[in-house]
């Protein structure tokens, strides 16, 4: 498309991804020159390596955020793998916590009751509780 000026003219090409028109590169001449079909064929040849530019843009932020989505379940599934693997815990290494309700053989609670809570301060806060 050439749309003309007093003293330029505008030719216009279609950027088009995947079949859809996302846009236009806009080429300005001089009013008096004339746009050969090899320049204009150059301009077009612009405008699909732009809409190739683009795609790859946008690939890579959908790989970027599909590998950050990957990394997340690796770490969360590593770290329930770890919780839940008895021979992973060393008695040692994770001593009765502050936050753990008193002893299940003392105290007015209930031994599940007990128990539920040293799950739940498990849970919340990725502390080991050791009832005792």
């Amino acid at each position: 498309m050439t749309t003309g000026n007093t003293d330029h003219k505008q030719v216009m090409v279609p950027i088009i991804m995947r079949g859809q028109e996302i846009g236009e590169l806009s080429v300005i001449v001089p009013k008096d020159e004339s746009i050969k079909s090899d320049q204009m064929d150059i301009i077009r040849a612009v405008a699909d390596r732009v809409a190739v530019i683009a795609e790859n843009a946008r690939l890579f932020d959908e790989t970027t955020r599909r590998a950050e989505r990957e990394r997340l379940v690796t770490d969360i599934t590593t770290k329930i793998r770890s919780t839940n693997d008895p021979q992973s815990h060393d008695r040692n290494r994770h001593p009765r916590t502050p936050r753990c309700p008193e002893s299940i053989t003392s105290g007015s609670h209930s031994a599940k009751e007990k128990i539920a809570g040293c799950i739940n301060e498990e849970i919340h806060d990725k502390n080991y509780c050791c009832i005792q």
